[in-house]
């Protein structure tokens, strides 16, 4: 978890840094990191899922053959 969020925090720095030095048109907002981070957790959860749904299936054809 925590390199997702450090990997939002430090896209969401670089964009007020550039900001700063007019070298871009982003805005650095505490919103973009929330959602980035509900984002990688629903990611991460969706992925456990889809490993688990997949281990199950794959053992049970073992087990058939």
């Amino acid at each position: 978890m925590i390199v997702g969020f450090l990997s939002t925090l430090l896209i969401e720095t670089l964009q007020l840094i550039l900001n700063y030095f007019y070298l871009g048109y982003r805005v650095f907002d505490i919103n973009d990191i929330i959602l980035n981070f509900i984002g990688y957790i629903l990611g991460l959860i969706i992925y456990i899922i889809i490993k688990f749904i997949f281990s199950r299936k794959i053992k049970f054809l073992s087990i058939t053959k």
